[in-house]
């Protein structure tokens, strides 16, 4: 009766060990998700902090950045389809980066071979390596990597002036430390910029980029932009201050 008593008070300082390690583990999670959450609340605040200095904000039409190589068309397409040429990507910070989106042209039934969001930010000019998308009021999202400091950004339909449909009409410009929907705070909004965005025409040709520079860096990870009307994008660059 006595080895029984003394298994049984064994097991129970055991059960109250096991316990008080598990309690210890989630009270050590938890405050580690505390410091978290205040170091996310100071980016926030600094990120606000920031916005609200931000004096500024122009666009302007400059040329491409220069163009590399030589002109290529992609297997099985038209020059007027599949022409595509990199450019020169130095400072671009976006080069190479994931880029997603919330959907992309179907041409007869099927996603189109030269139209896909990693073609965004891969350092080719042209409709032969851009994403399209498949209705209005679609989105695309960079992935930096890492906190970076976002001075101007540009983008445009077909720096090599071929393709001019599917032109950029009125967007917004969302930028968030983390991809969290919540998260993201609305940077610009074309309607809200000047007369110039107002209906639905398309307020670009197709061999300028359009770019837009803060008079105040912003500080982000990741970078989205929505398009109130179906658009064509060859690349999008950005570029510290």
């Amino acid at each position: 009766m006595f080895k029984k008593k003394q298994a049984l008070c064994s097991l129970i300082m055991f059960f109250i060990f096991a316990n008080g390690q598990i309690l210890c583990a989630k009270e050590k999670s938890l405050i580690e998700r505390i410091n978290d959450l205040e170091k996310e609340v100071l980016l926030l605040k600094e990120q606000i902090k920031r916005l609200n200095e931000i004096d500024y904000i122009t666009v302007t039409y400059p040329s491409p950045s220069k163009l590399t190589g030589n002109r290529e068309v992609v297997d099985g397409y038209h020059k007027i389809q599949g022409s595509f040429q990199t450019y020169n990507q130095e400072n671009n910070i976006a080069f190479m980066k994931k880029c997603i989106a919330s959907n992309t042209f179907i041409d007869n039934g099927k996603l189109s071979g030269i139209h896909k969001p990693r073609f965004i930010t891969d350092g080719k000019y042209g409709n032969g390596s851009s994403w399209i998308s498949k209705e209005e009021n679609s989105w695309i999202k960079v992935d930096l990597e890492e906190l970076s400091k976002i001075g101007k950004l540009q983008f445009g339909r077909d720096r090599l002036d071929i393709s001019r449909d599917y032109r950029p009409r009125q967007f917004i410009i969302e930028v968030a430390t983390k991809d969290n929907r919540l998260e993201y705070c609305k940077v610009f909004d074309s309607r809200d910029f000047c007369s110039k965005f107002s209906g639905e025409g398309q307020y670009t040709n197709t061999k300028e980029s359009l770019r837009v520079t803060f008079s105040k860096p912003i500080i982000a990870r990741f970078v989205k932009i929505s398009f109130l009307g179906a658009t064509g994008i060859d690349e999008l660059e950005i570029f510290q201050p």
